[in-house]
């Protein structure tokens, strides 16, 4: 519950990071055509409207290929077979965190499982509806885990050893540096030296 929550919380906020202009939407078959505009979409209330501009572009053959022309001029593609120009479709349109538009997906609603084209051709409408939709990075916030505790060899949890006391930790340190200190404190005075030669003997008497 708390995961989707936060989805929907970091959805409405890059929500508000969408550019405020409209989408504009251009097609074309290929490999002769040119790009002609199809529609726009506009963002109301975190849905896209698709307002055509155009009538669709007949079935053909070889490929049918929309583009979205991004705010800095620049032109996303996609690409699908020219028999299914003009089928009601989806458009997916993948945008940064910050609400840039990076690729577009085209997916037509009539589309065999095996792709091919039907025999009898796909319904045409001169003006096919659109589906337009965003699609935003989920990122979801997730609370870091503590490592798992440690486990004996019969999957019992092992206890932890208890904190050693100052005397456990030192103890035998200090005694030696005790010890140094007595055998120091009870070793005897080395030996002075004597002092120097008597004076010479006294005369014979007369």
């Amino acid at each position: 519950m708390f995961k989707m929550l936060t989805a929907w919380i970091v959805s409405l906020a890059l929500l508000a990071h969408v550019h405020a202009d409209p989408y504009t939407i251009h097609h074309r078959i290929l490999p002769s055509g040119t790009f002609v505009e199809r529609g726009s979409g506009r963002v109301e209330n975190g849905t896209v409207i698709f307002t055509p501009t155009s009538d669709a572009l007949a079935p053909g053959e070889g490929w049918y290929q929309v583009g979205l022309e991004t705010p800095g001029g620049d032109m996303l593609t996609t690409s699908t077979r020219a028999c299914f120009a003009g089928d009601d479709a989806r458009l997916v349109i993948h945008l940064t965190p910050s609400g840039r538009p990076t690729s577009i997906s085209y997916t037509p609603l009539h589309v065999p499982n095996d792709g091919s084209c039907p025999a009898g051709g796909v319904p045409v409408s001169d003006s096919p509806e659109l589906q337009i939709e965003l699609a935003f990075p989920t990122r979801v916030y997730s609370p870091g885990l503590a490592a798992p505790p440690e486990v004996d060899e019969g999957g019992k949890v092992k206890e932890p050893e208890p904190e050693k006391t100052f005397l456990q930790k030192y103890g035998l340190m200090i005694a030696g540096f005790m010890f140094v200190l007595l055998m120091n404190a009870g070793a005897p005075d080395p030996p002075q030296e004597g002092g120097g030669g008597g004076g010479g003997g006294g005369g014979a008497a007369k």
